[in-house]
């Protein structure tokens, strides 16, 4: 059964990230250097997992010569729903057709995030 438990995490990392950045200014603020290196560093490991790594998208090239002579991509685990939305898959398509000569387009793993869906 589904439960809205990711879109308490999803909204709640908004949450965490106001805190620490908080914590982060409130330790400049007070001259303490240590504190603050500390709380930047947490900071911005924290906003690069869970904002901008989730929204990259990696391309590797992999030559398979299995006879037939077209150009296949392979695109997995989009997990489209709370944590990405349309305009990811639009990335996802314009990175697609930036590529040349691709003949068919294959979707292996998850494609939605939602069981239900």
């Amino acid at each position: 059964m589904y439960t809205r438990f990711p879109e308490i995490i999803y909204f709640g990392s908004r949450v965490i990230c106001f805190f620490l950045l908080m914590r982060t200014w409130r330790a400049l603020w007070r001259g303490r250097i240590l504190r603050f290196v500390f709380w930047l560093v947490v900071t911005v490991t924290f906003i690069r997992i869970r904002f901008i790594e989730p929204q990259l998208i990696a391309v590797r090239e992999t030559t398979v010569d299995i006879g037939v002579g077209q150009t296949a991509a392979l695109i997995a685990d989009l997990h489209l729903g709370t944590f990405k939305d349309r305009s990811y898959l639009q990335r996802v398509v314009n990175t697609i057709n930036a590529m040349s000569g691709v003949d068919l387009v294959l979707i292996a793993g998850d494609f939605t995030y939602d069981p239900d869906i």
